[in-house]
């Protein structure tokens, strides 16, 4: 299989890296992380190298100055600023967790970026349950408590089975944040409390493919709802949980069939 290059930058303060050479661009927006994503650059282009060919694929980190009081929708205003200095339009977006509702209000306040996208694993609407879940990930992670974070992460992010073969990689994968990369997760996490874009979604035009497990312990299952809102195809994975993206071999296939079609249509 083809290897890409992958490319780092910056554009509007917002950190970036791609991969592929396709003439049509995607753009992933993943979710919440104690880890900066630059570093994940190889696993992702190796992860989504399927994409290379037909895409140039951008992977959009959070921004640099984020602060405390900003909120999902100050993120994708910056983010869409950013696509902007890239010359990205009608990008074909994939979006999971909290990158699903910076994706929702990108498509909201900026629907010239956003062809088609998926939103997996994500929420229209936070509830007080899912905030305090989050909130309590914000206080082991302000605390030093890093060891129980990472297996409130391993409880509720992940399956069973994924805990079982892969629980040192994730756990290695959290290790050693430094004190900038804790302060961006707890400024993020604090962004999304009280998140909601329900109100909105009927302004949300391109077409939109909703999908998640059925057993997502952080977020509960509140994918109908938004898919109802935005009249977005839904596919829900029995017996998976918040992590369902990344568990799934097919998922990437099902991906490349929703973005191939335009959102048109799936199998």
């Amino acid at each position: 299989m083809k290897e890409y290059e992958i490319t780092y930058g910056s554009s509007s303060g917002v950190r970036f890296f791609r991969f592929g050479n396709g003439s049509k661009k995607m753009v992933i927006l993943p979710g919440l992380s104690l880890k900066d994503l630059m570093s994940a650059g190889p696993a992702v282009a190796a992860a989504y190298n399927m994409f290379g060919e037909e895409y140039t694929v951008y992977l959009f980190e959070r921004p640099d100055d984020m602060k405390e009081g900003d909120t999902v929708r100050d993120i994708a205003f910056k983010t869409a600023d950013a696509m902007d200095s890239e010359g990205i339009r009608e990008a074909y977006v994939f979006s999971a967790s909290t990158g699903g509702m910076i994706a929702q209000c990108l498509a909201v306040i900026r629907p010239d970026l956003v062809k088609c996208m998926i939103l997996a694993s994500t929420t229209s609407r936070m509830t007080a349950e899912n905030d305090a879940g989050i909130g309590k990930w914000v206080s082991a992670a302000s605390e030093g408590r890093l060891d129980e974070l990472g297996e409130m992460f391993l409880e509720n992010v992940y399956s069973e089975q994924t805990v079982r073969l892969y629980r040192m990689i994730i756990l290695d994968g959290m290790k050693d944040p430094s004190e900038d990369e804790i302060r961006r997760f707890t400024v993020l996490a604090h962004a999304i409390e009280g998140f909601d874009i329900s109100g909105e979604l009927s302004e949300i035009k391109c077409p939109v493919l909703v999908t998640g497990g059925s057993c997502d312990k952080v977020l509960g299952n509140p994918f109908s709802l938004t898919a109802e809102s935005t009249g977005a195809l839904l596919r829900i994975y029995e017996g998976y949980g918040h992590a369902v993206y990344d568990e799934i071999p097919e998922f990437k296939d099902m991906i490349k069939e929703f973005f191939y079609n335009d959102g048109r249509s799936l199998s």
